[in-house]
C-alpha cells in the first residue's frame, strides 16, 4: 500500500522506508515493491516461498530471505544482514500539534474519498470513509490545512500506519493557497 512507512533496524542503525507502490504477489506472478529508503528510491520483486522463506529480486540479483513475525514487526535475515521491520509511528506536526497524516485505526477497505489534493479543510471535516467488518468509519482532518496528498482510492485495502491523506498547515490569510 502506497504511503505506508516503516522503520528498518539493523546493526544498531535505523532508517525509514516509505512504500511508494506495491503490487501483491499472485499465484502466477511475483509481487512488486517500489520504496524510498533513506531518501533513495528502489524497486524489487518478491515471491513468498512458504515456511518463512521469501524470494527477492533486487538490482538484477535473486536472493532468499528468511522471515518471521515478532508482533507487528517482521524479522528478515539475508543479504548478509538481519533486519527488523516495524511500522513507523505517525509523524507529529513540528510544534507538537496533531499529526499531518490521516491513517486508519484498523485494517479496512476505502469506501469513499471526500477530499482532493489542494483542497482546504477544517479540523474534524470528513476526508476518507473506510469499512472494516461491515462497519463504516469516517476519518476526519486532524487539523485545519490544505490537502497535500491523497494516497488512496475507493476499493484500496489499508492497514494501520498507512498514510491515506496528508494535510499541510494552511498558509496565513492573504498568502498563496
Amino acid at each position: 500500500m502506497a504511503g505506508r512507512r516503516h522503520l528498518l533496524r539493523a546493526a544498531g542503525e535505523e532508517v525509514e522506508l516509505e512504500v511508494l507502490s506495491h503490487e501483491r504477489a499472485g499465484p502466477e506472478r511475483p509481487g512488486r515493491l517500489r520504496a524510498r529508503v533513506d531518501g533513495v528510491e528502489l524497486e524489487c520483486g518478491y515471491r513468498p516461498l512458504g515456511h518463512g522463506e521469501l524470494w527477492l529480486e533486487l538490482g538484477g540479483r535473486t536472493h532468499r530471505l528468511l522471515r518471521a513475525a515478532d508482533g507487528p514487526a517482521r524479522l528478515l535475515s539475508g543479504l548478509g544482514a538481519a533486519l527488523r521491520v516495524e511500522p513507523a509511528p505517525p509523524r507529529r506536526a513540528a510544534a507538537g500539534g496533531p499529526p499531518p497524516e490521516v491513517t486508519p485505526p484498523t485494517p479496512a477497505v476505502v469506501v469513499a474519498v471526500r477530499v482532493a489534493a489542494g483542497q482546504r479543510v477544517r479540523a474534524g471535516e470528513p476526508v476518507v470513509v473506510v469499512s472494516a467488518m461491515k462497519m463504516e468509519a469516517t476519518l476526519v482532518a486532524p487539523r485545519d490545512g490544505v490537502v497535500s496528498e491523497v494516497r488512496v482510492s475507493v476499493g484500496d485495502r489499508v492497514q494501520p500506519g498507512d498514510v491515506l491523506v496528508r494535510i499541510d498547515a494552511a498558509p496565513a490569510e492573504g498568502g498563496e493557497p
